[in-house]
């Protein structure tokens, strides 16, 4: 299943450069879905890039948590090594 993930990643990668953002927010979805519970929030390039498709939609708050979620993702990593 990671894999499939990782293709849900580049599809909405390659829709958000077509400006088809609600499209990549989806594919964003179904990439979220198959995240293992464990790593739900592991990587930060996925909540860096659900806040730039976010921001495009408009919805800045939804966009701001995902950067701050992301931001601290950051800092727990770099805590715990």
């Amino acid at each position: 299943k990671p894999e499939l993930m990782q293709v849900y990643l580049v599809e909405s990668n390659l829709y958000r450069r077509e400006k088809r953002f609600d499209q990549a927010l989806q594919s964003l979805e179904k990439a979220d879905k198959l995240r293992k519970p464990e790593a739900k929030g592991a990587p930060t390039a996925y909540l860096d890039h659900r806040g730039n498709v976010l921001d495009k939609l408009g919805r800045y708050d939804e966009a701001f948590a995902a950067y701050d979620q992301g931001n601290k993702e950051i800092i727990s990593n770099k805590k715990s090594k």
